[in-house]
């Protein structure tokens, strides 16, 4: 099975959107990975039911 990759447009805060700049830079890597990274962690992590930190 093969998945397409979509293009979608989002707005981010500057200072956050830097940080995460640096980081696939730092990690040698592409700023879509880092991204797509987090977004898969999250949906796993709202899957499983956990809470945030900021909610207990």
């Amino acid at each position: 099975m093969s998945r397409t990759r979509e293009k979608f447009t989002t707005q981010i805060y500057r200072d956050v959107l830097a940080d995460i700049h640096m980081l696939a830079k730092d990690e040698g890597r592409q700023l879509q990975a880092i991204v797509e990274e987090a977004l898969v962690a999250l949906l796993e992590e709202r899957r499983q039911g956990k809470a945030h930190p900021h909610v207990m």
